[in-house]
C-alpha cells in the first residue's frame, strides 16, 4: 500500500469519524485538508529535513550545515499560525 493509498483512507476515516460523531461536514473537510498541509510545516525543521537538504547546502557550498533548515523555520512558523487561524475560522 503506497502512501497515496494511505491518505486516501485517512481523508476516508476523517470523514466517517465526522459523521459518526455528527461533525458538520464542511467542518471536517476543512480539518482535513488544513491538517494535512499543517503536517508539512513541522517537517520543515525536523532533523528528518536535514537529510534533505544536504544536497543544496553542498550545492550552494554553505559553511551552515543547517542553514537551509534555519532559512526555512520562519516561514514553517508563519504557514503554521496562518493554518491554525485558518482552522479556527473555518472548521471551528
Amino acid at each position: 500500500m503506497g502512501s497515496r493509498e494511505y491518505l486516501k483512507l485517512l481523508g476516508v476515516l476523517i470523514i466517517v469519524v465526522g459523521f459518526v460523531l455528527k461533525w458538520d461536514t464542511t467542518a471536517v473537510v476543512v480539518i482535513a485538508a488544513i491538517g494535512m498541509t499543517s503536517g508539512y510545516c513541522g517537517t520543515l525543521v525536523t532533523p528528518m529535513a536535514a537529510n534533505f537538504n544536504t544536497l543544496p547546502v553542498a550545492l550552494l557550498e554553505m559553511k551552515d550545515q543547517m542553514g537551509v533548515i534555519k532559512q526555512q523555520a520562519p516561514i514553517a512558523v508563519i504557514l503554521l499560525i496562518v493554518q491554525i487561524g485558518l482552522m479556527y475560522f473555518f472548521a471551528f
